[in-house]
């Protein structure tokens, strides 16, 4: 995760440019920002039965406090 964007990884395909809600607890401090699907990837792992993809998320809205929250968790420079 970075003041960017993020990666996550799903079960299911996302199509790339749709746009999604991001929702979570960092540290206490509540995250909401809107992201858009820059990258689908497949990955692999053998402790994992079938596949995940990997999303790459880059922000387009974020909430005023969310950098804070962020803050928390990535260094900013």
């Amino acid at each position: 995760m970075s003041i960017g964007g993020a990666q996550v990884w799903l079960a299911k395909r996302l199509p790339r440019f749709k746009q999604a809600d991001v929702f979570m607890v960092i540290e206490g401090m509540i995250f909401r920002a809107r992201a858009e699907i820059a990258g689908v990837e497949l990955e692999r792992n053998r402790e994992v039965k079938g596949g995940y993809y990997r999303h790459s998320l880059r922000w387009v809205v974020m909430e005023a406090h969310a950098k804070e929250a962020l803050s928390k968790v990535v260094p900013t420079s």
